[in-house]
């Protein structure tokens, strides 16, 4: 790598708020030739730093950008399985997940597992919701027709 002298930092440091000033001027179509000509002087080091800084100034979560009520639409297309591993993303897809409107999620994996009819009418009501009837029921590992879940000791 070539050190650039001293005194040529120095002009370079004075001409850079000159540079951002005269870049902040200009319209769309010149910003986008701008960055062009910039990435063409850039080597593949700075590209990849530059890709990493893009990457996370423009990565959003979609899931919580949206209404609850859509968010839950669009995650009732999931098996169980990726229900399950949805509320380990984080936070607030847990808080979706296993939210109030949540509840019908939880009725159809309930279904999709086998847990339906009987066995919910009689365990619902100690579960207390569909998302802890069946994160039970997947805990047991048993069949679902043989499924009683713990006795509660008194």
């Amino acid at each position: 790598m070539d050190r650039v002298p001293h005194s040529a930092t120095n002009v370079s440091s004075n001409l850079f708020p000159l540079t951002l000033e005269s870049f902040s001027g200009l319209g769309h179509e010149a910003r986008l030739r701008a960055f062009s000509r910039m990435l063409d002087l850039c080597s593949h080091h700075d590209q990849a730093a530059l890709h990493e800084e893009l990457e996370a100034r423009l990565a959003r979560d979609f899931l919580t950008l949206l209404p609850p009520e859509i968010a839950v639409m669009i995650l009732s297309y999931l098996p169980v399985k990726g229900l399950i591993t949805g509320m380990h993303v984080c936070r607030r897809w847990r808080e979706i997940i296993s939210g109030a409107t949540a509840d019908s999620l939880w009725k159809n994996a309930a279904n999709e597992i086998g847990l339906n009819g009987a066995i919910v009418k009689k365990y619902l009501p100690e579960c207390g919701s569909y998302i802890e009837l069946t994160l039970m029921a997947l805990r047991h590992r048993k069949k679902v027709s043989s499924y009683v879940p713990n006795q509660k000791v008194a």
